[in-house]
């Protein structure tokens, strides 16, 4: 929940055209519900989140986002944004050794060929390297999930952003206090957390 201040943060964000769209005596609520819906406030927010790279594991039926709880992080440099929102499949082999189901043909990665933790591992697309955390829960996600079980996406801030916008819902909780309620539907509660903060924070500036 959002309480207003006197201050007008959508005015100094918004252009003038969208704020004079509002009626005078709701135009500073409106006005505030459309900034803290909008792309400017949220691409800002996930910029600041763990939105760069999205790691998941699959089962027979869900897909779970291991966010913040990954047992493996992923270092990256893109060098083709062609990559972005492609899975990329992971087999932990051992604790310090990988292999990679690569989503484009790539004569550098083949899925029989194996790498080092800390390596290196170079496309035309993308160089990334692997770093295992936790090994135990890797062993357990691979035994008790379906084949090509873990895998992680480099994310399009933008594309992120519109799904997001989708699942928001911004709503006047009480005009006269001039607070905002904010909610948003995500299979990951935490995700969802962080984000509706972090929105809240972003507008309160």
């Amino acid at each position: 929940i959002i309480q207003l201040s006197e201050q007008d943060n959508a005015r100094s964000v918004l252009n003038e055209t969208t704020v004079k769209r509002f009626g005078e005596q709701n135009n500073k609520l409106a006005s505030s519900i459309e900034l803290i819906r909008s792309k400017v406030i949220l691409e800002r927010v996930l910029k600041r989140l763990p939105f760069e790279v999205s790691y998941y594991s699959k089962g027979e039926i869900l897909t779970n986002e291991l966010y913040k709880i990954s047992p493996f992080s992923v270092e990256i440099r893109v060098k083709d944004s062609s990559i972005l929102e492609e899975p990329i499949l992971i087999e932990f082999k051992s604790e310090n050794s990988f292999s990679v189901v690569y989503p484009f043909s790539s004569s550098k990665i083949t899925a029989t060929q194996e790498f080092k933790e800390n390596q290196w591992v170079s496309t035309d697309e993308l160089d990334f390297k692997i770093d295992i955390l936790d090994y135990t829960t890797i062993q357990t996600l691979q035994k008790d999930l379906t084949s090509d079980a873990i895998f992680f996406k480099i994310n399009s801030l933008t594309a992120v952003a519109d799904q997001i916008i989708k699942e928001l819902v911004v709503t006047p909780l009480n005009s006269e206090a001039k607070t905002i309620q904010i909610k948003l539907k995500d299979k990951n509660q935490q995700k969802a957390t962080d984000i509706v903060n972090g929105i809240a924070a972003e507008f309160n500036k």
